[in-house]
């Protein structure tokens, strides 16, 4: 029902409410004791009195100025700055009178959520700090604050950098609301205003062109205890972050900030919130903004729980994912900040108060990725220049409410940072970033006794005994200040203490390769040609091993000027060292795994992070694969399988053992870590688009999220062997040759190592002196029109065979995508593979398929012989299909049954046979030319030009091959000169393995 608000106000509220409507059309009428509203709304009464504070500028405005600049909207917020002015109390017993107020605001108006302090006169003359007179108040933390009363919490939605895949999240979720409702049920149910944001719903009032300047939305959420809200924010956004509605936005000069679909920093009591009109040049205008009023309770934000500590280091591991992904863009941009005007005075500031160019960067890389100007850091002052965040620090009240330039734009306009809250932050209102500033000596004592007590048994949170905010940037120096290193002249000894402080550090340092290495990602292409990015295995170098070191510990070297310890930078030449001698004690990194897998006994790796037992590392990068039975019984598995056939219905395959050899694809990741080998997969059809590419990238799509990310053909088998090597390298799990066609013969000798061999050796492109071990977890792929797998590879690989029986299968249509399917609910598939092996292992492994396929035993005991054992057909079967197009082994079976008519069980060199086949005198008797011999020998050379030599290496290279059930054996006179005499010998046919 619509009706009117009508509820008793004091005469002092109204007067104010009066002021600030100042003739607004929105309230039509102030009858004695009540308001009387234009706006269709419900407007029910919602118990819980609270109380805001409006801001009236002096003089200004507090709003954004909105303009057309070339087509496009372009917004000015620098007049949003509260120099002068009126703060006033305004208490409501309603949201429909607070949505009135609202509506009311004008430009030069905006309110803050928290209220000034008790004692303070209800309209108060306020003015900048630096400014300020025993009759004005400042808009700081002196003078507002939060009670242990109701109020209301902003809920700033922001979409500024969203992912896609956020988009996507918010869109299945019924936007923002209903986004925020799945973080936080209880908002349900609970009272709230909303109202989109100052730029929407802006239009041209010549063209009457809409305008999508802005889809940003504010929701006051009405709470029973609002000085709970920096904790609920906070905990809003790393449930957000969870649930996979987080993302990274880098800065102009590379800094890293830290979205969600909650903006934190207006947890702030004085923190002004902009509600006033914006100002708008001709010929914009703008449809009204509603203030609508939501009937419900008023919210107990006790009831959205603090994460728990595995969620905590879930949290920072995505975090810490994100901000990975996003640092080759924060590199780029901070190389071009470097070379700068701005950079650049940034170092002539560190290099005037005696530091290097290097100890500049380092600081700067620091700041940036972390949020932390450490002591040494220079800034500089409006009032004071050049001064260092420890002598902030040393000296707190003096620079409380301090001007500053930018900590990142020394050379722009002052008045653009400022030293907060109790002289341990500033905040940069040029990125609305927040830059702790860190004491580390303070922080050394504090860490020292808070040591001593752990040593001693009693429990504490170090976070908070050190005075920490426990934030993501914050989480390093946890660490760094309980491992110093005070660096001497004693290069070994520092060194082994460098070593020391990483083992013992949370730091992510690895050894893989006989390489010091780090989690990271790489980008690739699909076979459409499209981005994909992936985790993969870094190798660390002088930089980033400099960086670790300094989140590990904290460096120090004694100054004979000062007398005293001075803090310092980890030398770079410490970090190069380390790289030549990695430490034998580094955890081994076998490879990154982005779904929980299965260890050899069968349990499960499903807690993110590093598993000691495997040496892998399980990153989900945030998301959630929910519950996977414990012991999953063989009807389950049977519903997951009929769940992963679904995705292959559409496909054209030829027999059921290629749909096999599909499902075994998609199953071999979640075992493939703890196998020896693995076979390959490979798909053929005889027409292009038939489907081959997407079978792999279903797969692909289950394991990482995307498509696959693929190699094409190569000229030659050694330019294959070096892009291999380079996968081998970064630790990838997936390796997809995409598109061979029939004139590409597939064989290399690596790629056979790859599937047979637990550790591959490789040699790095342009090292031909060097050698490198690295395990081999990959599971391999390829795919091609009429593909061609000859020699050893034909035992190794698995042939999955599409044919659409028509001219052109890419006109087909389909109703349905597979690959989207998966994107849309990938935990479903994950955990459909995983019920499938799981059930199976729990079953005992009953009834293994036979034969045994050589050489892949593990693989096919634990994938092959669960789709069997499901009732699918073996995918096994599809290798008879790749032995009978081996060109190599149709030529061996040839020569093996010519030369066994010829020659029977007698043994011939290689030169007799040769004369044999031309038909010359051997012994006094001339034959006639033997065509077929002839001919089949000739083929072993170029052009079919006969040479003896090339014929002995061939027979050399297939001596003890056999097929049919025949095989070339030879033997040698023990005078060496003699040559080799050769016999085809016919063996008994053993128990048939594949």
């Amino acid at each position: 029902m619509t009706h009117q608000s009508e509820f008793s106000l004091s005469q002092d509220q109204i007067n104010v409410i009066r002021e600030l409507s100042a003739k607004s059309a929105r309230i039509l009428a102030f009858p004695a004791g009540r308001i009387i509203s234009a706006r269709t709304c419900d407007a029910a009464y919602v118990p819980g009195a609270f109380e805001l504070t409006f801001c009236t500028k002096t003089g200004g405005i507090l709003s954004k100025t909105i303009k057309l600049v070339e087509g496009s909207i372009a917004s000015d917020g620098s007049d949003c700055r509260m120099t002068g002015g009126v703060a006033r109390r305004v208490k409501f017993e309603t949201l429909q009178e607070c949505a009135d107020a609202i509506m009311a605001m004008k430009s030069d108006c905006a309110l803050t959520l928290g209220t000034m302090r008790p004692g303070l006169p209800a309209k108060s003359p306020i003015a900048t700090k630096a400014k300020l007179t025993a009759q004005e108040i400042a808009r700081s933390l002196d003078y507002f604050g939060y009670e242990n009363q109701p109020g209301l919490i902003l809920l700033d939605h922001d979409t500024h950098g969203m992912t896609t895949e956020t988009k996507k999240k918010l869109a299945s979720l019924n936007g923002f609301i209903g986004a925020a409702t799945s973080l936080c049920p209880s908002i349900e149910t609970a009272g709230y205003l909303h109202r989109l944001s100052t730029s929407a719903g802006l239009y041209n009032a010549k063209t009457g062109e809409d305008y999508r300047a802005g889809d940003g939305q504010h929701v006051y959420l009405h709470v029973a205890d609002v000085s709970d809200a920096k904790r609920f924010l906070d905990t809003l956004q790393k449930r957000a972050w969870l649930a996979g509605m987080g993302w990274i936005v880098v800065g102009e000069i590379g800094q890293f900030l830290v979205r969600s679909i909650v903006d934190t920093s207006v947890s702030s009591p004085e923190r002004l919130v902009f509600e006033g009109a914006a100002i708008l040049k001709k010929p914009l205008a703008q449809h009204p903004r509603e203030v609508t009023v939501h009937d419900g309770v008023v919210t107990d934000t006790s009831r959205l729980l603090d994460l728990t500590p595995a969620e905590e280091a879930r949290y920072q591991s995505i975090l810490m994912t994100a901000k990975l992904a996003a640092k080759p863009e924060a590199e780029a941009r901070r190389m071009i900040w470097i070379e700068s005007a701005a950079g650049k005075k940034f170092v002539d500031n560190y290099v005037a108060r005696g530091a290097s160019p290097e100890e500049a960067k380092c600081a700067a890389a620091t700041g940036m990725e972390r949020g932390e100007l450490l002591a040494d850091f220079v800034i500089r002052s409006d009032k004071f220049g050049l001064v260092t965040v420890a002598e902030i620090l040393a000296n707190r009240a003096k620079f409380i409410g301090d001007k500053l330039r930018d900590p990142f734009d020394p050379n722009g306009p002052s008045n653009r940072a400022f030293v907060m809250r109790d002289g341990t932050a500033i905040r940069s209102s040029v990125t609305s970033t927040i830059y702790q500033l860190k004491d580390p000596e303070g922080d050394a004592q504090r860490a020292k006794a808070a040591h001593e007590r752990s040593l001693s048994g009693l429990n504490f949170d170090l976070a908070g005994e050190m005075g920490i905010d426990p934030e993501p940037a914050s989480l390093p120096v946890t660490f760094n200040i309980l491992n110093v290193i005070q660096l001497s002249t004693d290069l070994d000894a520092d060194l082994k203490a460098c070593e020391q402080a990483l083992i013992n550090s949370p730091v992510e340092i690895f050894q893989r390769g006989g390489f010091i290495v780090r989690r990271s990602f790489i980008t690739g292409k699909s076979h459409d040609g499209s981005d994909v990015t992936d985790t993969h295995v870094a190798r660390h170098t002088s930089e980033t091993l400099r960086i670790a070191l300094a989140e590990a510990a904290k460096f120090e070297r004694y100054d004979e000027r000062k007398k005293d310890m001075v803090r310092k930078h980890p030398p770079i030449e410490y970090a190069g060292l380390l790289l030549k001698h990695p430490d034998k004690h580094y955890p081994p990194l076998r490879g990154i795994v982005n779904t929980p897998v299965l260890r050899a006994d069968g349990t499960l790796i499903s807690v993110p992070g590093y598993d000691k037992a495997t040496g892998l590392y399980f990153d989900p990068l945030g998301v959630e694969f929910g519950v996977i039975p414990l012991k999953p019984t063989r009807k389950q598995a049977e519903a997951a399988l009929n769940d992963l056939k679904a995705l292959f219905e559409k496909f054209p395959f030829v027999d059921e053992a290629s749909r096999s050899v599909a499902l075994a694809r998609c199953l071999t990741p979640f075992v493939r870590p703890s196998l020896k080998c693995a076979p390959m997969f490979a798909a053929t059809a005889p027409a292009a688009r038939t489907g081959k590419s997407k079978l792999t990238d279903i797969a692909s799509a289950i394991t990482t999220g995307h498509e696959a990310s693929v190699i094409g053909a190569t000229e030659t088998a050694e330019e294959l062997d070096k892009q291999l090597s380079a996968i081998l390298l970064s630790g990838a799990t997936s390796i997809t040759l995409d598109n061979l066609n029939a004139n590409f013969s597939l064989k290399s000798s690596l790629l056979c190592q790859i599937l047979t061999q637990e550790i591959v050796e490789i040699r790095p492109f342009g090292k031909n002196d060097e050698l490198i071990t690295v395990p081999s977890i990959s599971v391999v792929s390829v795919n091609g029109n009429n593909l061609r797998v000859v020699d050893d590879l034909t035992e190794r690989t698995l042939l999955c065979r599409l044919d659409a029986n028509m001219e052109l299968p890419g006109t087909r249509s389909f109703d349905f995508d597979p690959i989207e399917m998966v994107k849309d609910d990938r935990a479903k598939y994950v955990r459909a593979c995983l019920t499938i092996l799981r059930a199976y292992a729990v079953a005992g492994y009953p009834d293994n398929a036979k034969p045994v396929m050589g050489g892949f035993d593990d693989w096919s005991n634990r994938v092959r012989s669960a789709l069997v054992w499901l009732g699918c057909d073996d995918p096994c079967a599809t290798m008879q299909q790749l032995r009978d197009q081996d060109e190599g082994k149709g030529v061996l079976d040839e020569l093996l049954g010519v030369w066994r008519r010829e020659f029977g069980d007698d043994y011939w060199t290689i030169g007799h046979a040769i004369d044999h086949a031309k038909g010359t005198e051997i012994d006094g008797v001339w034959r006639k030319p033997v065509t077929d011999l002839l001919d089949a020998l000739s083929g072993l050379c170029p052009a079919n030009r006969l040479n003896p030599r090339l014929v002995s290496r061939w027979f050399g290279n297939v001596k003890g091959v056999v097929v049919n059930g025949r095989r070339f054996v030879s033997y040698q006179c023990k005078n060496s000169n003699d040559a080799k005499r050769w016999c085809v010998e016919v063996i008994d046919a053993p128990e048939p393995r594949f």
